[in-house]
């Protein structure tokens, strides 16, 4: 189901046989470990099987500071069908209008093809917004299906020269815009994804890379991005080293508050004839990840996870009534971590019906629907899915005017 993972994917890797003085062998040292946990989205029926465990381990490359897992679990267990969905919240869909603004900044509007695209959710809002012949690259079956038979072009495959060359066509021949949001970190050979990027790029195009920003992810402990799709944790320099035998280089970089934190990466071909933005510099500029960094943020998500198992625990004693809200990898990586069962966590709600009357990974607690919230009513509700925190607590008022109170776990534990 997965094998171990030893080499640097940024510096470790060359580029059309230039490896200048690329060393495969560079020693990648551990820094964060959550033991053997259960694959985070494999939310079961009961009488399905699992699809099984793997190490949750995170090691560090000292030399370009990318970090990354210790294993790879294999692609068609994790991929073939997907459980995650692109939220419809209206969080996401003023990150999506913010997104086209600085799109557009830079260039009009054109033929776009967007790699990891899901339902096809981003796609249709960049068609109605001007965004023409629009394609997909998706290796999830269920998500690939279900986005062609919502009318968004979708290649049901990973991004390789092959697929880029057919995305391309669909698009007549020239690519505007490649977009790669929150799934590049996921992808376990950068050779490929880097050589898709170039078979789809000209002078003109512009690729786009969303990742959580990882200096955000450090100074908020969120441990619970560590699952086993986020094969890699990346940083400015390591982008860096990647690209150095390539055609491409960082052009601009944008932050973003979605999910945490987020950046979108831009990148050029050399021969644009566009001089990288300050924020490159600039960005990389504020980067001090070492390993020391990543042990001081094991260390404090180890009392984090501590503290949130001893609060549950005195709950419980105390005759009150714990849910979860938000059925996400991150509420797998937490359940887990804590090792919270049914007598802990009575259910999670979450909207995606895929997931309704389904299990958490590696728990017996059930996953519902969100009506079981204002049902149940009870004391107190784990909010796993923090990074929609604003939005949610205004939409769910009546649950708390009714003596609800919520725990967010993220950046520190509060209630509220």
């Amino acid at each position: 189901m997965y094998r171990p993972h030893t080499t640097c994917r940024a510096c470790g890797y060359a580029f059309h046989g230039a490896g200048g003085n690329r060393n495969p062998n560079e020693k990648l040292v551990s820094v964060f470990n959550l033991g053997v946990q259960p694959l985070a989205n494999d939310f079961c029926k009961s009488g399905q099987e699992r699809q099984g465990y793997a190490p949750l381990e995170v090691l560090f490359c000292e030399k370009c500071r990318l970090a990354q897992l210790s294993v790879v679990v294999k692609p068609e267990v994790l991929y073939k069908n997907y459980a995650y969905v692109t939220s419809d919240s209206e969080t996401m869909r003023k990150h999506f209008a913010a997104l086209v603004s600085d799109l557009t900044a830079e260039q009009p509007a054109g033929p776009v093809v967007e790699i990891g695209s899901n339902n096809g959710a981003l796609l249709k809002h960049l068609r109605a917004e001007g965004f023409i012949n629009s394609v997909g690259i998706e290796p999830a079956e269920n998500l690939a299906r279900e986005a062609n038979a919502d009318g968004v072009l979708t290649i049901n495959d990973y991004l390789d020269s092959e697929s880029a060359a057919k995305a391309k066509a669909d698009c007549g021949g020239k690519v505007s815009f490649v977009l790669a949001r929150h799934c590049f970190c996921h992808a376990d050979s950068w050779v490929k994804m880097i050589d898709g990027f170039e078979a789809l790029a000209d002078k003109d195009t512009l690729i786009a890379i969303e990742v959580p920003y990882l200096p955000d992810q450090i100074a908020n402990v969120s441990f619970d991005q560590c699952y086993h799709e986020h094969l890699s944790y990346l940083s400015l320099s390591a982008m860096a080293a990647l690209l150095e035998d390539s055609v491409l280089r960082m052009h601009k970089v944008i932050k973003y508050p979605i999910h945490g934190g987020c950046v979108l990466i831009m990148l050029r071909p050399l021969n644009s004839g566009r001089d990288p933005h300050p924020s490159v510099e600039q960005f990389m500029g504020q980067e001090n990840i070492t390993a020391d960094t990543w042990r001081e943020f094991a260390a404090e998500a180890h009392a984090q996870i501590h503290k949130l198992g001893l609060l549950i625990k005195s709950l419980r004693d105390a005759g009150k009534t714990v849910c979860g809200y938000g059925a996400s990898a991150k509420s797998t990586v937490w359940v887990n971590a804590c090792k919270f069962s049914r007598k802990d966590i009575s259910f999670i709600t979450d909207t995606t019906k895929g997931k309704w009357h389904t299990t958490s990974p590696g728990t017996d607690i059930p996953i519902t629907d969100p009506g079981a919230l204002l049902r149940e009513l009870p004391d107190y509700c784990i909010l796993f899915a923090w990074n929609f925190a604003s939005e949610i607590l205004a939409k769910e008022s009546l649950y708390r005017e009714k003596g609800g109170k919520f725990i967010i776990p993220v950046p520190h534990i509060k209630i509220v």
